[in-house]
């Protein structure tokens, strides 16, 4: 849109302006305000989950960012699955590795906060993360054959919490015992077959190599929105060697005005 076309006032005197006008446009004008008053202008739109939607994951994440974390509450509610899939890939790694500490602090925000978007990310997110992560926050204990067991022996070796009789664990610790309680009921609601799934993984599944399919799939995503991974951006922006680079490229230094030091 020509830079003219912005409008060009006080967010207050151009709210009814800014809601005539088409998605892209409204975008594109949230983007030229100071972060408090892109939420505010969201906030008081009468459509704010098309709005936010319509946001690119970059600019969908730079807004989380510039705001605290329950000022942006607006954004992350009305966020599409591929916004928060693209929030957590930057938010949660450090190089290769999932942070568990930080993938539990804003599962549990949308525990308490946005409900609705946890169940979102379940539905969405890459099974290897998910089973990484429990691996990290839960004891588990699976009862062979729960016709043959008797239970009323079993339950002090047994883990205090199950859903079906065949799965017994616990968090290894407590303040994150709401949040796998509500993943694990969610997923067992969901789709049984996959919630069986996900415990026999926490089970037998190796954390190195769900962390590793974890990370490729991470990578792969923001490949395509050409953003590079940790190495990948350290060997981009490495320092040239001149000499190195004269050599492989037949350029003489001469023809080449480039003061270098010894």
């Amino acid at each position: 849109m020509p830079k003219e076309n912005i409008i060009p006032f006080p967010l207050e005197k151009t709210t009814t302006q800014l809601y005539n006008k088409s998605l892209d446009q409204q975008v594109q004008h949230l983007m030229s305000l100071p972060a408090e008053d892109r939420i505010k202008a969201i906030s008081e739109s009468p459509d704010p989950e098309a709005l936010v939607q319509k946001l690119p994951e970059q600019d969908f994440y730079i807004s989380v960012k510039e705001v605290d974390v329950k000022d942006a509450l607006v954004l992350v509610r009305n966020a599409s699955p591929s916004q928060l899939k693209f929030l957590f890939d930057m938010e949660w790694w450090e190089k290769y590795v999932p942070e568990e500490e930080k993938a539990w602090e804003w599962l549990e925000f949308l525990r308490t906060n946005a409900p609705r978007q946890l169940l979102t990310w379940l539905k969405n997110v890459d099974g290897e993360l998910l089973i990484s992560l429990l691996k990290k926050w839960l004891v588990l204990e699976k009862v062979p054959d729960p016709d043959e067991t008797d239970f009323m022996e079993a339950t002090d070796k047994l883990p205090p919490y199950t859903i079906d009789n065949v799965y017994y664990w616990n968090a290894k610790k407590g303040d994150k015992l709401p949040l796998i309680k509500t993943i694990l009921a969610t997923l067992f609601e969901l789709d049984q077959k996959l919630y069986f799934q996900v415990m026999e993984g926490i089970i037998w599944g190796i954390q190195a190599e769900l962390e590793e399919d974890a990370y490729k799939w991470r990578k792969g995503r923001l490949e395509d929105l050409a953003i590079p991974d940790f190495y990948d951006a350290l060997d981009i922006y490495k320092e040239i060697d001149l000499s190195d680079f004269f050599e492989k490229h037949y350029v003489d230094k001469k023809d080449i005005n480039l003061q270098t030091t010894e």
